[in-house]
């Protein structure tokens, strides 16, 4: 009871337990048994912040027992914290089955990092920087809105930047976005077996 914090509801009726609280009540049920394997089906959907907080805690405690928890899930948080594996389904279909680290690998190939340099256009053409920015690490670049937008991995932004100075780039401005798992879920359900370098 202590682990599903059922404080205070314990003596009343299941009838008049909230859909957190239902829910909350089903996994306690579900994690009775001592069995190796636990199949859950969406375990954290009507449980607030704090509920699924403790119960990912909880899972977790369970995985290091070496019990086998196979879920299903729409929170990707909870992916990313608990999973080994996962298997992506779209429309009932295995699209992808990859470990983690596999999917973080994408993860961060993909992230992206927008550039703003000052008066670029007056001096060079956009190839001259993408130029720079590819031959420094970058998996792709291009110009956008008036910034150079670079798909690289985290560790070489810092080079790519220090390239783009060498060449004579004046860097006005620059942010960093990290791709998530719903951004390589939604390239899945759009008919891409990977992440697309292209997207921003």
């Amino acid at each position: 009871g202590a682990r599903f914090n059922f404080n205070g509801f314990t003596d009343k009726a299941v009838g008049k337990f909230s859909g957190g609280m239902v829910q909350r009540l089903g996994l306690a049920v579900a994690c009775l048994p001592d069995a190796p394997i636990m199949l859950l089906d969406e375990p954290t959907v009507s449980l607030d912040p704090e509920g699924a907080i403790r119960f990912r805690e909880f899972l977790l405690s369970l995985k290091r027992e070496g019990k086998t928890i196979v879920f299903t899930s729409h929170t990707l948080a909870d992916v990313e914290q608990l999973a080994d594996r996962v298997a992506i389904l779209v429309g009932g279909r295995l699209a992808a089955l990859e470990s983690i680290e596999a999917l973080r690998e994408g993860l961060m190939r993909g992230s992206r990092m927008r550039v703003a340099l000052a008066g670029a256009g007056e001096l060079w053409s956009g190839d001259y920087w993408i130029d720079a920015a590819i031959r420094a690490g970058a998996t792709d670049a291009a110009l956008s809105d008036g910034s150079l937008v670079i798909a690289s991995r985290p560790e070489d932004r810092l080079a790519i930047l220090e390239s783009l100075k060498r060449a004579g780039a004046e860097i006005s401005s620059f942010i960093t976005r990290e791709q998530s798992l719903e951004d390589i879920y939604l390239h899945y359900i759009n008919g891409q077996n990977t992440p697309s370098k292209h997207s921003k």
